[in-house]
């Protein structure tokens, strides 16, 4: 009997948080006053902000969506917004980032999942950077909102029985394999 996609691929995130995430475990990460306990309390939420490409709340302090345009980097500024993760493979515009007064950290990414190495980075920078934290691919809805809910489970700010909810309101195709069902 198959198990449905919804049960596989949250047994498996909680499998990999709990087996793969080493100094990293879950619930050890320093978590936003918002989050603490109330990790299902906080579904993900649309920005409405149109100079953001697909602009998604993943949990408190934690955004993800599209390659940010100067307009976008004004925006992110506006929000409250100190330190933009590229996982995209072009390399950032840090220059352009730096003029709104935002930190550019580049750790990139392929369409076949993230790495344990890469994503245990991808979890200190969110953790230990200063936030709110933007995350973004190139469209903001694969590998950013996939990366974001990685790292976010990691630390245990987000519940892994909601990435799912997650990743089905980013976009995220469930034909990126590697990405849908590793996250």
């Amino acid at each position: 009997m198959r198990m449905p996609a919804t049960v596989t691929f949250c047994t498996a995130a909680m499998v990999w948080t709990a087996a793969a995430c080493g100094g990293l475990l879950a619930g050890t990460g320093e978590r936003p006053d918002e989050c603490r306990g109330t990790a299902n309390r906080f579904p993900p939420a649309r920005l409405d902000e149109p100079r953001l490409v697909n602009p998604l709340r993943i949990a408190p302090g934690v955004i993800s969506g599209g390659m940010p345009d100067e307009a976008g980097f004004e925006a992110l500024a506006e929000l409250g917004v100190k330190t933009v993760i590229s996982v995209d493979g072009a390399l950032p515009d840090a220059e352009l980032a730096r003029r709104f007064g935002l930190r550019y950290v580049h750790l990139p990414h392929g369409y076949d999942g993230i790495p344990r190495a890469r994503a245990r980075e991808l979890a200190k920078a969110v953790r230990d950077l200063e936030g709110p934290v933007f995350i973004h691919c190139h469209h903001g809805k694969h590998r950013s909102p996939v990366a974001a809910v990685t790292a976010c489970v990691m630390l245990g700010w987000l519940d892994p029985t909601a990435v799912d909810s997650v990743l089905r309101a980013a976009g995220t195709s469930e034909g990126y394999r590697g990405l849908y069902h590793g996250a």
